[in-house]
């Protein structure tokens, strides 16, 4: 009779623990969804953040925002959206506590990229901008060329070779435009797109990819310059993950295990197949909302802020 109640204490004892450990679980899956944590000022400090932020539009896209903010706390903005999406980026900075964003990427200076700027650029303090040579006719690029003089914001130009660190740990590295790229009017969109910024970002042993809107001839540059270097752990889908983009070689190239489509508008599911056949997991802000990509040098992890419907 002992016998029978040790073994049934035993039992209970068990059950109680693996019913603790799955409510655990489920605990922490509804944490990882909860828009508190992914756009929480007071998480992850400690850590490397890349959040992607949704942005609503009745645009066909309403283009890349991204901010990566370092264990030191230095912030780097990479892309602002639309100009219409520029209050939405301004709100989320808000929520995060930002006032200043360090460094303002511009991949390139088509509107769904700067856009967001002429709004951040009056509301946050910006100490520096890194932009490529190639100019842009439209209103959206004068007004932000005019912003960062008016604001005194000082400008780097960025090429292949160039590098620069964000905080004391966090290494970024510069593969294109390719050196020498001038600042010739050509205002034609495979020039434009095929000169975007392709940036590697190192934090202690994880790699981060971020591609513009490359298309598939400037990945083919891209690839013969840097083919031994494109290899990353998180990749930012070039052009969205539309179909101009996004080569077989390439993805083999970087080989990626997380990778985030930023765009209102899914754009490609065969190119998300694409990835997937290579083992990377896909996120798209229109369907998973704001996006947080963390990383503690070792691990890489994503939150976001919904779960995609089926």
């Amino acid at each position: 009779m002992r016998e029978k109640k040790m073994r049934f204490g035993f039992l209970t004892g068990l059950l109680s623990i693996m019913l603790l450990l799955a409510s655990c679980g489920a605990a922490g899956q509804q944490e990882a969804y909860s828009p508190e944590d992914v756009l929480n000022p007071d998480k992850f400090n400690d850590q490397l953040t890349i959040r992607y932020f949704y942005l609503p539009s009745d645009e066909e896209k309403s283009g890349d925002a991204a901010l990566i903010r370092t264990p030191d706390g230095v912030t780097m903005m990479v892309d602002a959206g639309v100009p219409k999406t520029g209050p939405y980026v301004d709100q989320y900075l808000d929520k995060l506590g930002i006032d200043k964003i360090d460094v303002a990427v511009m991949t390139h200076p088509h509107y769904d990229h700067i856009g967001g700027y002429t709004t951040l650029m009056h509301t946050k303090e910006i100490g520096k901008a890194y932009t490529t040579r190639v100019p842009h006719d439209t209103a959206t690029y004068r007004t932000v060329e005019s912003l960062i003089q008016e604001k005194n914001i000082p400008r780097e130009y960025l090429e292949d070779g160039h590098e620069f660190m964000l905080g004391e740990h966090v290494k970024v590295q510069v593969l294109n435009p390719p050196k020498g790229t001038t600042d010739e009017p050509l205002t034609a969109t495979s020039h434009i797109n095929n000169t975007s910024f392709v940036l590697k970002m190192t934090y202690k042993d994880k790699t981060f990819l971020f591609t513009g809107d490359l298309y598939k001839a400037g990945e083919s540059d891209v690839l013969e310059r840097h083919a031994e270097f494109l290899d990353a752990d998180f990749m930012d889908a070039p052009h969205h993950g539309d179909t101009t983009s996004n080569s077989s070689a390439f993805i083999d190239a970087v080989s990626p295990d997380v990778v985030v489509f930023s765009t209102n508008i899914f754009q490609s599911l065969r190119v998300e197949e694409r990835y997937k056949s290579k083992g990377a997991d896909v996120y798209v802000t229109g369907l998973n909302g704001n996006i947080l990509i963390t990383s503690d040098g070792t691990d890489l992890n994503v939150i976001t802020e919904k779960e995609r419907p089926e």
